[in-house]
């Protein structure tokens, strides 16, 4: 399964199979650090930025999915499809006028690249809301009009409406 055929059959099992397939108790709980052991604050970790890989393990909800799609396929699709998808992540970075910019990427691409404000904060959360035009290739599907990322040390998770928690680990 090449990475283009992972991100179709992602957005199709996820719309076809996500109601079916949720498992709420496995979404609250996350491979996220506990507060306590978090040594920066959601807000030092994304402004200070860094580049995090997707984790298709820790993210339940997807990964109940696929397992369910690849038990019907070969015994290596599973493997095959985490190691795809670890090549999609995230990133927080600074842009030449010093904003703030928040970037997803996967198969080669940018899908959504956007200047954005921090809008509300916890010890283990911040708030985004973007503040600049998305110049991503899936620019023109609009995203939620504010983002909840939780953020410990090397761990950042975002909730999906759809696909439930989405966990990335720091890869750079």
């Amino acid at each position: 399964m090449n990475r283009r055929s992972l991100a179709l059959a992602l957005s199709l099992a996820l719309s076809a199979s996500a109601a079916a397939c949720s498992h709420p108790a496995a979404d609250e709980a996350t491979a996220a650090a506990p507060a306590g052991a978090t040594k920066a604050s959601a807000e030092e970790i994304v402004t200070k930025g860094g580049t995090f890989a997707f984790s298709l393990d820790d993210s339940h909800r997807v990964a109940s999915i696929l397992k369910l799609r690849c038990s019907f396929q070969s015994s290596d699709c599973y493997a095959k499809t985490a190691k795809e998808a670890a090549l999609e992540g995230v990133r927080f970075e600074k842009n030449a006028a010093g904003e703030l910019v928040f970037v997803s990427y996967g198969d080669g691409e940018v899908y959504h690249k956007a200047t954005f404000r921090i809008v509300d904060r916890t010890p283990t959360t911040v708030t985004i809301e973007p503040t600049g035009k998305d110049e991503g290739i899936h620019a023109a599907q609009k995203g939620p009009a504010k983002l909840v990322v939780e953020a410990h040390d090397d761990v950042v998770a975002l909730e999906d409406p759809v696909k439930g928690k989405l966990v990335y680990r720091r890869s750079q």
